[in-house]
């Protein structure tokens, strides 16, 4: 771990934490160059890539976004390569770009402009050494959309998924999809894939990926009547669709928030969200789906924007934001757990603030510990 310490660089210093002699170390950093909303995912070969944004300067309201692999044998990040060429506004938390990795190796991201307002889409070549030109999948109409769609895959299959419909009429809003069957190379038309009658919060982002099975799941805040803000989970398979309550909030507000879907070493699928200021998880497999609390504010502030990783030992760690505004980053906070669920001894993240409009996110590394970039 000392190796990986030394060699990996941000723009400010990292600090390397370890809990218990039982618990994973974990590495905390800044993003790199300054960027902010970082993405983190780990390959087959135990390399993370990283998709982050960037702002074109102090007070450009402009910027692009980039990706950086960390190699795991030499133990260094390559250099930033830019995804598109056309800087964008970004819409904040719930703007935010989304990347997945296909069984080759291609990575395929989507991100929400909001001058001119579309949702775009990107894949790198299969030697992941630069993006092909950027395309505007979808044109939307800033009175019906305001946050950013998710990108999943699942072998050949590349899907967008986000939620849309007018923003003074929540009720009215469902989740809809556009899917490529060949990779990337082509998408289908937009598909009204949710439920009517469960409305979507405008300002709420969602989370979508692939069962092991090809089953799209799209984690997501509904608006029954304008204020059940309840999670909900959507599964579309062969001709089939289901909706599925998972926790409940009833609140006549938008909370501005944001779930995540990560996958255990059993490849079951877990979610953590937001609930009346806290960060709860889920397992999602199986008939009984019964949040927890991960743990309670440490002050009377909101926790929000939260992130989960497993490494090999089935051990976890969930990271969020602490704070009071919706689009202050807030105080940096962790929770590590055993392998078996138990709450172990917390890294120490006083005084690591997270910027505004940004969050952290977690990736487990080969040898069992965990980068957390905020």
């Amino acid at each position: 771990m000392n190796r990986i310490f030394k060699s990996v660089v941000f723009t400010l210093s990292m600090i390397l934490s370890g809990c218990t002699d039982a618990a994973p170390p974990v590495v905390l950093g800044r993003v790199p160059d300054g960027g902010i909303q970082p993405q983190l995912i780990s390959d087959r070969e135990g390399g993370v890539r990283l998709l982050y944004y960037k702002h074109l300067n102090s007070d450009s309201k402009q910027g692009h976004l980039y990706y950086r692999k960390y190699v795991a044998v030499s133990q260094r990040w390559l250099k930033p390569i830019q995804v598109a060429t056309t800087a964008y506004r970004n819409a904040g938390t719930i703007g935010r770009a989304s990347m997945a990795l296909d069984d080759r190796g291609r990575l395929h991201v989507s991100w929400f402009s909001i001058n001119p307002a579309s949702y775009y889409y990107s894949r790198s070549n299969l030697q992941k050494s630069r993006f092909e030109a950027e395309r505007s999948l979808l044109t939307v109409d800033l009175s019906e959309v305001e946050a950013a769609a998710d990108v999943a895959v699942y072998r050949d299959r590349v899907t967008l998924s986000w939620h849309a419909g007018p923003l003074d009429s929540e009720p009215a809003r469902t989740v809809f999809t556009m899917t490529s069957v060949d990779g990337g190379e082509t998408f289908s038309h937009a598909t009204e894939t949710g439920d009517t009658e469960l409305g979507a919060c405008a300002c709420c982002s969602l989370a979508a990926d692939f069962s092991s099975e090809g089953t799209l799941i799209v984690g997501y805040r509904s608006a029954v009547n304008g204020e059940g803000r309840h999670m909900q989970l959507l599964s579309v398979g062969d001709g089939t669709t289901d909706t599925k309550l998972i926790h409940q909030w009833q609140l006549n507000a938008c909370p501005v928030s944001t779930n995540y879907l990560s996958r255990d070493t059993n490849k079951r699928h877990w979610m953590v969200f937001e609930t009346q200021g806290s960060i709860y998880q889920v397992l999602l497999a199986g008939k009984e789906t019964t949040p927890t609390l991960v743990r309670a504010p440490q002050e009377k502030t909101r926790q929000k924007h939260p992130a989960m990783a497993f490494n090999s030992a089935g051990e976890r760690v969930v990271v969020w934001g602490e704070g009071f505004g919706f689009f202050s980053g807030g105080d940096l906070a962790l929770q590590l757990f055993s392998s078996v669920g138990d709450p172990t001894s917390s890294v120490d993240t006083k005084g690591l603030n997270i910027p505004d409009n940004s969050f952290a996110s977690v990736t487990a590394l080969q040898d069992g510990s965990f980068l957390v970039l905020y």
